[in-house]
């Protein structure tokens, strides 16, 4: 379990993050061509670009956005547009840094700030933001810069939601002693937890002689 957290399975994204890679695989057929945006909570278009999928037995393409950071937290949508249609749809999260160095980050939700779009003309944009639903938009401006003046509790709970809608809690543990919580296992008593004693990848000193890390 700790090596799947390490390895970041979850495949979590922050609103520091560097890029947003979309991945889309097709079957056997004719070559098309094909457009993928990505929208942001605000439902304003963040990136596209046009792809052709080539003719054969089957393609996987990988588009690796360079989207400016840092990215408004909430629920971000990614399409893919074939024909003036959707035909592949999938919203992913991005969670503010709401900790920084195990403390809480008072400056964890970035102002909204415009995108410019050198080879994007403004008819293809509104061209593009009718390929949307109402449920693809998270919140309006005036609801998001509200939500950054709310007072952090407020913020977290905000979030925790919008992770519930993504993931299922399977185990919650503590990091301190708490008596309000004292029925939820110590964090450091848990098998999965990243505070929990890891022996085989605990490291000693290193040996003067040999130069070599020793084991505790």
């Amino acid at each position: 379990m700790k090596e799947r957290l390490f390895r970041e399975y979850g495949q979590l994204l922050g609103s520091d993050n560097k890029n947003v890679t979309v991945i889309h695989t097709w079957g056997a057929g004719e070559g098309l061509d094909t457009t993928v945006i990505i929208y942001d909570p605000l439902g304003r278009v963040a990136y596209s670009i046009q792809q052709s999928v080539p003719r054969g037995m089957g393609n996987t393409l990988v588009t690796r956005t360079t989207l400016k950071s840092p990215f408004l937290p909430g629920i971000w949508t990614a399409k893919i547009i074939y024909a003036n249609q959707v035909v592949a749809h999938r919203p992913f999260l991005i969670l503010p840094v709401l900790y920084k160095n195990r403390k809480l980050n008072p400056g964890s939700l970035p102002l909204i700030t415009d995108y410019h779009f050198d080879t994007i003309t403004t008819s293809k944009i509104e061209l593009y933001k009718s390929f949307l639903s109402d449920s693809d938009i998270l919140y309006t401006v005036t609801e998001y810069n509200k939500l950054v003046k709310s007072p952090t509790s407020s913020i977290l709970l905000y979030f925790d939601k919008l992770v519930e809608k993504f993931w299922r809690t399977s185990e919650v543990c503590l990091i301190d002693s708490n008596p309000t919580c004292s029925f939820l296992p110590m964090c450091t008593n848990t098998l999965w937890s990243s505070f929990a004693p890891d022996p085989k990848s605990d490291l000693g000193s290193i040996d003067p002689k040999t130069g070599r890390i020793e084991r505790f």
